[in-house]
């Protein structure tokens, strides 16, 4: 799937980058939940936007991880990060935040029997390659 964008007076091409991954996954006792992942992605232009160029990469490895740490009955503390190489024109996505649970539910919504397994696909496990 492409899309067509204009930034500017420059007009680029976004496409997402396919990609596979292998994770694992483990609720602790206290509720907090971490998981990990290695994969890889289809090859992928190494075009930043300030800095054009033309050459592609092989597939390439991925890293990730994410944390949710209840706080209390309403907040929890939320990271993950997804780093697609190279370091220099792949993705390196992260950060870290704090998630409200109006329910009261933040400690136990990951123990929930039709809880999902995996987030939706968003940033920054959704990642996209830029070409002029």
């Amino acid at each position: 799937m492409t899309d067509d964008a204009v930034i500017g007076a420059t007009t680029v091409q976004l496409q997402s980058i396919n990609q596979i991954n292998v994770y694992w996954n483990h609720v602790w006792p206290t509720a907090a939940e971490t998981a990990v992942w290695v994969g890889v992605c289809e090859s992928h232009g190494q075009e930043v936007l300030v800095f054009p160029q033309d050459d592609r990469t092989s597939a390439m490895p991925i890293l990730g991880a994410r944390v949710m740490c209840p706080l209390s009955d309403d907040w929890s503390l939320y990271g993950e990060t997804n780093l697609m190489m190279p370091a220099d024109s792949g993705t390196v996505d992260a950060f870290l935040g704090f998630a409200f649970y109006s329910g009261g539910n933040a400690m136990r919504q990951k123990l929930t029997r039709f809880r999902p397994l995996l987030p939706m696909g968003g940033s920054p496990t959704f990642s996209v390659d830029l070409d002029r």
